[in-house]
């Protein structure tokens, strides 16, 4: 049967979350280059429209079951792309919803696959029995950390390593080092409000610029929230909308200190010295392999900073061909091409 589509992308997208478009985007721009017209791709979107005017591919309702399984009927694949969907931190909704896309792309015939995910963390034992069958019934699967990669060889699941999508992507040139200390919090209990008021210490004592960038409107509420506590005073509060915008907010950033996973993918494109605050494993993953220094509380940011290093141009470049030489090796496994 001749389907109108080759793959369906499946995540976060649509919800003005900057980290997931950043991956919708690398992935569209990946299966570009891997050969696929992007009149054969189409995304589950919460916002279908945005998304058709934005990547210039079709788009349907996530929300509306009907028109997702009618989607899949015309897609040879469904691919779960990126980011943490598989986990119950933020509610259990989160891998039911994908565990029964999952099942409606068996039911449509459309060949479910897995790429760019972080898997985990799992509080209630339901949780990962839900990702466990979502994962089984994904082939092939590419996870972007060691303990995703961990868990799911606990599982009896393979799964290959590669980079993060958005490292395909071309944010611009590497930033000029300034005097702006760059902070992202995103809502996390007491932790947020500790990096905080270090950051403000740090950019205080050494006559730096505090620069609160949000990639969320719950990041851009919680900054603005310290700021009317005088927390954040003195700090200019900008929320990006666009990873395309980026390099411009990064203007002048001597050190950024970040919460989100693509906060720290950012820093690192743009060749900043970052530290990271691990909330979460997947944070702690991508700081460990690429050297970043952490905050967890124990020490003063002042000494942490002392570690922070800009990355290599090479080390980019290599990421970078690591995530299209894996992306275009699954796509040929999901389209039956070996």
């Amino acid at each position: 049967m001749t389907r109108r589509y080759d793959v369906a992308l499946c995540g976060y997208y649509g919800f003005g979350n900057v980290g997931d478009e950043m991956i919708l985007h690398a992935i569209v721009e990946l299966a570009h280059e891997s050969g696929l017209k992007k009149d054969r791709i189409l995304a589950l979107s919460a916002s279908p429209r945005q998304t058709e005017e934005e990547l210039s591919i079709a788009s349907v309702n996530r929300w509306r079951p009907e028109s997702a399984l009618r989607a899949l009927r015309e897609s040879r694949t469904l691919l779960l792309g990126g980011g943490g969907l598989l986990q119950d931190v933020t509610s259990l909704r989160s891998p039911l919803y994908y565990w029964g896309v999952v099942m409606e792309s068996r039911i449509a015939g459309c060949r479910p696959w897995a790429f760019g995910q972080s898997v985990g963390p799992f509080h209630k034992k339901i949780s990962e029995r839900i990702a466990r069958d979502a994962l089984r019934r994904c082939s092939p699967r590419i996870v972007r950390d060691t303990p995703s990669q961990r868990l799911l060889s606990k599982w009896g699941l393979s799964a290959d390593l590669a980079p993060d999508p958005a490292f395909a992507l071309d944010v611009g040139p590497p930033i000029e080092s300034g005097d702006v200390v760059i902070l992202n919090i995103r809502p996390w209990g007491n932790l947020s409000v500790e990096i905080a008021r270090e950051a403000a210490a740090y950019a205080q004592k050494h006559g730096y610029a505090l620069r609160c960038l949000a990639l969320s409107p719950d990041d851009e509420a919680l900054s603005k929230g310290l700021q009317s506590s005088g927390l954040l005073a003195k700090a200019e509060i900008v929320r990006l909308t666009s990873w395309k915008t980026a390099a411009s907010l990064f203007a002048g950033v001597v050190l950024a200190v970040g919460m989100r996973f693509h906060f720290l993918v950012l820093t690192l494109l743009l060749g900043a010295k970052a530290v990271a605050v691990p909330y979460d494993p997947k944070i702690e993953s991508l700081a460990e392999s690429w050297s970043i220094p952490v905050w967890n509380g124990e020490r003063a940011l002042e000494e942490v900073a002392e570690n922070a290093r800009r990355p290599s141009a090479k080390e980019i470049a290599d990421a970078k061909q690591r995530v299209r030489a894996s992306f275009q090796s699954a796509l040929k496994e999901a389209l039956g091409g070996r």
